[in-house]
């Protein structure tokens, strides 16, 4: 099976990675309207947690994907879908 492994940004294929630097737009669930994020990163982070909750609003204006994910962090115990979770892997495989 032929596989591009997703490493830094810099590196082959780095493009598709959920760090790079390009805006995603998103029309699915769990919000089921259109909102863009700087950075597939932030889409990712946000569907963590339930639709309305701040911080997806907040993740739609940090542009730095490492500030997001750690943002995030500390929210751990409000999150919907447990993080490396069936859900989350399904939902980072649709994100990128």
């Amino acid at each position: 099976m032929d596989v591009a492994a997703i490493g830094r940004i810099k590196d082959a294929w780095g493009a598709l990675g959920n760090m790079s630097a390009h805006p995603i737009s998103w029309d699915g669930p769990p919000w089921n309207r259109a909102l863009t994020f700087p950075r597939a990163e932030q889409l990712f982070q946000a569907m963590r947690f339930p639709p309305d909750h701040p911080v997806v609003a907040e993740l739609l204006t940090i542009s730095n994907p490492m500030k997001a994910k750690m943002r995030v962090k500390s929210l751990r115990a409000e999150m919907v879908v447990p993080p490396c979770s069936p859900v989350d892997l399904d939902n980072m495989r649709q994100v990128l």
